[in-house]
């Protein structure tokens, strides 16, 4: 009868530990490629799309052909389903402060998601979840 009772509560424990898990939400795959108007990538671009509700962010970095894959919770996961604004923005300053900037040059509107004028809209669809973000040189 013990062995019945504890049987009983160490899975009813087991049960309620594995509920209490963090559920999170779907991702879907998201590729993002920055460029000039000219068509030319801008590598090293900080890219943050955020969501309609403001509270979860996705995030990457463009390599030298100006693309790259967003990242939620695990890399490269996407972002979530809807409508998100964006930013762009160039990348640290790294090294000497004193030396100047050689990276590429973004105009600091793009850096804000009230001034980018950038947005997208995520569907479960991967195939329609590829994005040309155009940005100016500041």
């Amino acid at each position: 009868m013990v062995m019945r009772t504890f049987s009983r509560s160490a899975a009813l424990l087991l049960l309620a530990a594995v509920g209490c898990g963090e559920s999170r939400p779907t991702t879907y795959p998201v590729t993002v490629t920055v460029t000039y108007a000219d068509k030319k990538p801008v590598p090293g671009a900080q890219v943050v799309l955020m969501s309609a509700e403001g509270n979860v962010s996705a995030r990457g970095s463009a390599g030298e052909d100006g693309s790259c894959s967003l990242t939620t919770y695990q890399p490269n996961d996407g972002a979530l389903l809807g409508k998100h604004k964006v930013l762009v923005a160039q990348p640290p300053h790294i090294g000497d402060p004193e030396a100047p900037y050689k990276g590429p040059k973004i105009a600091s509107k793009f850096a804000n998601f009230a001034s980018s004028g950038l947005e997208v809209e995520v569907t479960e669809d991967p195939a329609n979840n590829k994005f040309a973000l155009v940005v100016t040189p500041r």
